[in-house]
């Protein structure tokens, strides 16, 4: 196989390993502002019932009601934190092995392709090289922009970013023809 042969597989297969660990990275960003989202969700949730509880005048609520209710409450969302972290490190898991899968397989058809050594064989990957390698390097750019934009979400999620409304310009109405 030529020089010029094997550094357009590698090439193509670099940047195909590249967008594979750009997804991994923004689908485990993604899982994980979920799991801290649905924590969130759920502290928020107990520290108003409990609010609520210490509030109310009702007769049928005493102290002792109050409390078990309270504790009730907070034991009921232990639970549901405990499953969503099992279950968010499964789904993290389970990307993982996707992505080692991939790059594997990516890393396989790299090996093979460079021991072809038929000049028709190479002049077809060269050829193919050429056409993928642009698309593969879009696919790369988009790939990169998903994480940024999971990283966004996370942030947002952790509270550490403002949301600022994004204001567009108005369009222009169309004339009449």
């Amino acid at each position: 196989m030529t020089t010029q042969a094997v550094s357009a597989i590698e090439n193509l297969a670099n940047t195909a390993i590249r967008t594979v660990e750009s997804y991994n990275t923004a689908n485990k960003t993604l899982v994980g502002a979920y799991r801290t989202g649905v924590q969130r969700l759920l502290n928020g949730a107990a520290t108003r019932y409990g609010a609520y509880l210490e509030q109310a005048k009702l007769p049928v609520l005493n102290e002792q009601i109050r409390t078990q209710l309270i504790d009730a409450q907070k034991k009921f969302n232990g639970f549901l934190i405990q499953r969503a972290e099992a279950d968010t490190k499964n789904v993290i898991a389970v990307i993982d092995r996707i992505a080692v899968a991939s790059t594997s397989g990516i890393d396989a058809a790299t090996s093979r392709l460079e021991k072809i050594d038929s000049p028709a064989a190479q002049a077809f990957i060269n050829g193919v090289s050429k056409l993928q390698l642009p698309i593969a390097q879009l696919s790369a750019q988009v790939a990169e922009q998903y994480v940024v934009g999971a990283k966004r979400v996370e942030a947002r999620v952790n509270g550490q970013e403002e949301v600022a409304a994004e204001t567009r310009p108005a369009r222009r109405a169309r004339k009449a023809d």
